[in-house]
């Protein structure tokens, strides 16, 4: 019996290629793992436009759905599936179940994070 957490693929979530600063960052990262061709089974999930960035032990695995559709729950289960080993987000509108033991997260900015609301004074 294999084991997920050790033989299962690499996840990238590409899903916001061509939307904003995420979408460059996937772009970037795909270009990048294009040209050095990385050993090991990768899964990218995106549109289509994700195929001119495969390498040779690369695979898209569509998605259905706009992430920021329903906060990017639209796309349930995702390719959980797969049983990837490890799931890169290049964005934090991402899945909230999990799809890999070890899962890795961009945030772009930090500013919804960081601030309080402040309550607003009188004139």
């Amino acid at each position: 019996m294999t084991n997920p957490a050790v033989n299962g693929p690499a996840l990238v979530d590409a899903r916001w290629l061509g939307i904003g600063g995420p979408g460059r960052v996937a772009e970037h990262l795909l270009q990048g793992l294009h040209e050095i061709d990385p050993p090991g089974s990768w899964v990218v999930w995106g549109p289509e436009a994700v195929d001119a960035h495969l390498w040779s032990n690369a695979t898209r695995v569509p998605n259905r759905h706009h992430p920021k559709a329903l906060y990017s729950q639209r796309e349930f289960p995702g390719p959980r599936s797969l049983h990837p080993r490890v799931a890169y987000f290049t964005h934090h509108l991402r899945p909230a179940w999990r799809l890999a033991p070890v899962e890795v997260t961009t945030v772009h900015d930090t500013i919804p994070f960081a601030t309080r609301r402040l309550p607003r004074s009188r004139p």
